[in-house]
């Protein structure tokens, strides 16, 4: 149902436990998060999650699915920072799915003073090909930014955990694994 639909991905940690920071540090506890990440559509409906804990890493969390939404045929993924690895990047290309990732700005820096294509010796691979292409299209960020829609981020997933904490806090307070889960 994502056929030529723009998906959204966006992650948030809650923390595990009652107190709060008082607690933790009073009875010297370390603090425990839940890590959510979400998968919206372009009228914000969550279409999956995946949950972890505070150990795995947005990337990580959208490697697990990346077998699916290459099978969606989404038009585009929109995804902040965190997902500017080329183990993301590269095989959206690859399914049609144009990668609406922010890029770091070392990366940009790198492709505005790269030398020429005909000054390059070896043959690049068709990952570096496509990892150049992605980095080039953000020379100009506003231009990028107003063409690709990448601010409409905000709408469509952030604002979703900014409306779920308001509703249900920031805490998690079951303690057993299935509990948690299940809250």
């Amino acid at each position: 149902k994502l056929a030529g639909k723009t998906l959204y991905f966006d992650g948030v940690c809650l923390r595990l436990g009652r107190g709060g920071y008082y607690r933790s540090k009073a009875y010297k506890t370390e603090a425990k998060y839940l890590r959510i990440g979400v998968f919206t559509d372009e009228n914000g409906k969550a279409v999956d999650f995946t949950i972890g804990d505070e150990h795995d890493s947005e990337v990580n969390m959208m490697k697990e699915k990346l077998p699916l939404i290459e099978k969606s045929r989404a038009k585009a993924m929109v995804v902040d920072g965190a997902g500017s690895a080329r183990d993301i990047v590269c095989p959206l290309v690859k399914a049609g799915i144009e990668p609406v990732i922010r890029a770091s700005c070392a990366v940009v820096e790198s492709k505005k003073n790269a030398p020429p294509p005909h000054d390059c010796i070896r043959e690049k691979k068709e990952e570096e090909l496509i990892w150049d292409r992605y980095a080039k299209k953000q020379e100009d960020y506003q231009k990028w930014r107003q063409e690709t829609g990448y601010s409409m981020r905000w709408v469509y997933s952030e604002g979703r955990f900014s409306a779920f904490k308001r509703m249900h806090g920031e805490e998690i307070i079951c303690r057993t694994q299935k509990a948690i889960h299940d809250e």
